[in-house]
């Protein structure tokens, strides 16, 4: 007597679970062309997932931080804001929400996004580095809000002007300190800091800020850059320019040709 083998009706159980399979993989296939720097083809992922699952809210944020990357500001906080609706006790939905919001010119809204994240995970060395920078856009708005132009006429005409650390720039520059304890290595962290201490005259300290982002960073264009013109407020004409001309090297290799 030949029998034959009857196969088990799928419960719903399973059905479930091989959805949520296919989601998983367009999700991890996503974030495999997003590291690959393929930003558009990720975001087509991310929006599959969303549409198979909009509950998902990782890819909610990676919508929302692939949006940024393409500069489409709007539609980043959109995805963002939704992420950290859903999910409000994650980290990187409010990071990546704050510096969508700095994109916007809008520190004061981006500065509560990170002090949410930092609420969440203290010890965010990216956090606090986009903190320090909402904080010094917050200090530039004031000051060009109190005396309209004043401000640049100082820089330009009194080179060796040095502005005291009001509290705005001190919370900015101990935020990036924070931010280098934890993390000594974050190039970025340390450029930010020599951005703050050039744009208020203190060049000593900035070309020491520059200098620690490219050893950890040796090919930092904006880095070399700002350590041009550090040097060129402090009279090292010479050492300038080789600082610029390293900068435009290594513009001119990360630009495609033709």
């Amino acid at each position: 007597m030949i029998t034959t083998m009857v196969r088990p009706t799928p419960t719903a159980k399973n059905d479930k679970a091989e959805k949520a399979d296919q989601i998983q993989k367009l999700f991890d296939e996503g974030n495999k062309l997003y590291n690959q720097g393929k930003i558009k083809a990720a975001l087509d992922f991310y929006e599959e997932v969303l549409k198979a699952d909009p509950e998902f809210v990782k890819a909610w944020n990676n919508k929302g931080i692939s949006l940024y990357r393409l500069h489409n500001y709007g539609e980043a906080r959109k995805a963002l804001e939704t992420a950290v609706a859903k999910s409000p006790g994650l980290t990187a939905p409010w990071h990546n929400l704050g510096m969508v919001l700095l994109a916007l010119d809008q520190p004061r809204e981006a500065l509560k996004a990170f002090d949410v994240a930092l609420g969440i995970r203290p010890k965010y060395p990216e956090a606090l580095c986009n903190k320090g920078n909402a904080l010094y856009l917050i200090w530039q708005m004031d000051k060009h809000r109190e005396s309209p132009g004043i401000y640049e006429e100082i820089l330009n005409t009194m080179p060796d002007y040095g502005a005291e650390y009001e509290d705005g720039l001190k919370e900015a520059l101990d935020a990036y300190d924070e931010a280098l304890k934890i993390k000594p290595d974050y190039a970025e962290a340390c450029y930010a800091k020599g951005v703050v201490l050039l744009n208020i005259c203190h060049y000593n300290e900035a070309l020491e800020a520059y200098n620690e982002a490219l050893r950890i960073k040796p090919d930092f264009e904006d880095a070399w850059h700002n350590k041009g013109a550090t040097l060129w407020h402090m009279h090292e004409l010479d050492e300038a320019e080789k600082c610029f001309k390293k900068a435009r090297e290594l513009h001119d290799a990360s630009t495609p040709s033709g």
